[in-house]
């Protein structure tokens, strides 16, 4: 399977891929997961669980920043809703 299957977003419950046994390049089941985000509610992903980027260490500085850009990102978006 090509990985443009692979990272197909499905977001219909009669697609066809949702009935299918999709493997990653290491042979693992890929589980089919669900955003919970408001940018991204409902859509629908495969996930590896060989994949690493969640697990990699975030320096201390890099992390801070993050935390604060985040923070910042909330208090524009309710900014936002409240001037609308």
């Amino acid at each position: 399977m090509t990985n443009e299957n692979l990272n197909k977003f499905c977001m219909d419950e009669s697609d066809p891929m949702l009935n299918v046994i999709v493997r990653c390049k290491h042979g693992i089941l890929l589980n089919l997961q669900t955003s919970w985000s408001k940018l991204n509610l409902g859509r629908r992903f495969w996930t590896c669980s060989c994949y690493g980027r969640d697990k990699e260490e975030v320096d201390p500085r890099s992390s801070f920043i993050l935390s604060r850009l985040v923070n910042k990102i909330n208090e524009l978006e309710q900014e936002l809703c409240i001037t609308q």
